[in-house]
């Protein structure tokens, strides 16, 4: 069996590998200019309650309504990250 030359297929790779690498420096050197995003903005408009908060107890059974401060259950003024945005769902049915 006779052994193929593998000083060529090598220096091929590397030549094109070395092109990509540079394709890349040079997009990225472009990339660096622009303005960096903004982040998204987690506390809202809604003034939080001072610390420390009034020891309440509610006798069992009691009513959430008779807190003072009132408990908060959704986050309305809560922004996600935006890692997902654009990105498309994948929904797999078991049956």
């Amino acid at each position: 069996m006779k052994r193929s030359s593998t000083k060529g297929s090598t220096k091929t790779t590397v030549a094109s590998q070395r092109t990509i690498q540079r394709a890349t420096d040079r997009r990225d050197a472009r990339k660096s200019d622009a303005p960096p995003k903004k982040k998204p903005v987690q506390a809202g408009p809604r003034k939080e309650p001072e610390n420390p908060l009034p020891a309440q107890h509610l006798v069992k059974p009691g009513r959430e309504s008779d807190l003072r401060p009132a408990p908060r259950f959704e986050a309305k003024d809560y922004r996600g990250s935006g890692k997902l945005r654009g990105q498309r769902i994948l929904r797999l049915l078991a049956w």
